[in-house]
């Protein structure tokens, strides 16, 4: 039986693109860059903000770290509020919190901006800690990010311990660990990207996920 429950945040427990597009846009903008495609931006969902800038867009690290800059900028001022809840997962965080599981966040977005997030969705007493980058750096393993919980945390039965994301970072991360891994297809990563990065499970819906965890 799983007590121990790892949770992405963007794409898996909110519906991120909105924010986060328009964050990127506003940032984009500063560079004199007007982005047509509002599409090609999902892809700035899941990776390290400044990994995206350099990496799509060819930006210099003094440019991609200024790209950050302004990205957060606009998006800690209002635009974290434009990411709504998925259908169903606030009532499968409630139920799980309820049942005595432990509930974590282990995503590539810093820790306080996770927080706000959280705390404007009224979820951030459910989870007992955060586990993200600091903004300071650059790249972001979620593989390291579950080994420093699970050791800081003394959790060393790995067969209790499940994860849920929507993109490779998550689903890799959690079987590169050794704990099962499970891929979220209502969020931003397509069937084959979590297929061919250990997903033990696919779950349609957030409510799949809690019958997973109560078989």
């Amino acid at each position: 039986m799983y007590e121990t429950i790892l949770f992405d945040l963007d794409g898996t427990i909110t519906v991120s693109e909105y924010g986060i597009i328009d964050s990127v846009k506003y940032a984009l903008e500063k560079f004199g860059i007007v982005e047509q495609d509002e599409e090609s931006l999902l892809r700035f969902i899941g990776p390290p903000l400044y990994y995206s800038f350099t990496h799509f867009y060819g930006m210099s690290h003094e440019d991609g770290e200024q790209a950050v800059v302004y990205y957060r900028e606009i998006y800690e001022k209002v635009n974290y509020k434009k990411s709504p809840l998925y259908d169903g997962i606030r009532e499968v965080i409630q139920t799980l919190y309820q049942n005595g599981k432990e509930l974590y966040i282990v995503t590539a977005k810093p820790v306080d901006t996770s927080k706000e997030v959280l705390r404007y969705h009224n979820l951030l007493p459910y989870f007992k800690e955060i586990y993200g980058p600091s903004r300071e750096v650059h790249t972001v393993n979620k593989a390291e990010l579950i080994a420093k919980l699970l050791t800081e945390h003394n959790i060393e039965d790995k067969s209790k311990v499940i994860m849920l994301g929507d993109r490779h970072y998550d689903v890799k991360g959690a079987s590169d660990i050794g704990v099962t891994a499970v891929g979220a297809l209502y969020g931003y990563g397509s069937r084959e990207e979590l297929i061919e990065n250990g997903a033990d499970f696919l779950v349609k819906t957030p409510k799949d996920f809690l019958k997973i965890i109560e078989e």
